[in-house]
């Protein structure tokens, strides 16, 4: 990581932004992808975990030198589905090995998979909102020794400190698995389309119910 100073008017703060790809982190990776990355300001926000604005209003000078840094490597992303999948990854300080049969997962897992799963629609494209949360899921009882739904949001943030090189083939793995060619939830429950819409009416009608009711 490469440290180094913002400044703007009387303000300091320091921040440290990757070297290369290989320091990039999943964090950095989902904040360029909801930020957009349309600019280079947008770019170093995403990075650094900085104001957008802050950055955008720094001096120039403190801005050269990781934004030099970044640009030669930032636009030659690699194709993190094409990355092999390692036998080891390292989740907070710990090295662990990700589950590749989903179907042998604890139900548990598949419940809370599923529950993340059923609000997103049906194209198959990867779902960044939830792809930590799913990532969690499946990563937790290797790092615990045994599925504890309780600790999933525990380890979430040493998820997204994980090295983007080792998360990211493991994501795409899992909602290849997950969507499958035809069936939308191979998790095990072996979940169609129509299933996930159910749950999708079940939870609106419930929301409905739950609506308190006024009176005049």
């Amino acid at each position: 990581m490469i440290k180094f100073k913002f400044k703007l008017n009387k303000k300091t703060v320091e921040a440290t932004v990757p070297e290369n790809w290989g320091e990039v982190t999943l964090q950095h990776v989902l904040n360029l992808e909801e930020n957009g990355g349309n600019n280079v300001s947008e770019i170093l926000a995403a990075l650094t975990g900085q104001n957008y604005e802050f950055i955008e209003n720094s001096h120039p000078s403190t801005i050269f030198e990781p934004l030099t840094q970044v640009l030669t490597y930032i636009y030659d992303a690699p194709k993190w589905d094409k990355l092999k999948l390692l036998k080891q990854i390292n989740l907070g300080g710990k090295l662990i090995k990700a589950p590749k049969k989903l179907e042998f997962c604890a139900f548990g897992q598949s419940r809370m998979v599923l529950d993340k799963m059923k609000d997103l629609d049906t194209e198959k494209r990867l779902p960044i909102n939830i792809l930590a949360d799913i990532l969690s899921i499946y990563l937790q009882p290797a790092y615990d020794g045994k599925f504890v739904s309780q600790r999933v949001e525990d380890i979430k943030p040493l998820v997204l400190q994980m090295k983007a090189y080792e998360a990211m083939p493991y994501a795409f793995f899992f909602f290849k698995k997950l969507y499958g060619k035809k069936i939308f939830g191979r998790i095990g429950l072996k979940v169609s389309l129509k299933t996930i819409k159910n749950l999708q009416f079940i939870q609106r009608r419930e929301m409905i119910n739950l609506t308190p009711l006024t009176t005049s």
